[in-house]
């Protein structure tokens, strides 16, 4: 018996543990930071033509990508363990590795896309 509460409790905490950070990733982020697939530093304006680029995450998984005026809608999931955020926007899946995440600074990284660096607006 023992055994069995320890377990759920050990659940209840890692689930609490997601539902945190899915809480905290709910809201705008504006990237701030942008690296390339071999780690160089890009000018976001010249590189995607805006300095105007958000991820808007909404409860429970909705998505948009912003990039000035266009727009993309999709869906997002953070895995139990909130090491991996998969994005997907019309019918293209990215998993991106999450480097950081607090409730205000968000860095993930895709081997194809490089590295990004966002703030909660």
């Amino acid at each position: 018996m023992r055994k069995l509460l320890t377990t759920l409790a050990l659940c209840a905490v890692a689930s609490t543990g997601w539902a945190q950070a899915a809480t905290e990733l709910v809201g705008k982020w504006q990237l701030v930071g942008l690296k390339d697939p071999k780690g160089n530093t890009l000018n976001i304006e010249q590189a995607l033509g805006t300095k105007q680029v958000f991820q808007v995450f909404s409860a429970p998984n909705g998505f948009e990508g912003v990039v000035g005026d266009q727009r993309a809608r999709g869906t997002w999931m953070l895995s139990p363990d909130n090491k991996t955020l998969t994005v997907k926007v019309d019918g293209q899946t990215v998993k991106f590795r999450v480097e950081s995440f607090t409730a205000q600074t968000r860095v993930i990284s895709a081997d194809e896309l490089g590295t990004l660096s966002y703030e909660k607006r």
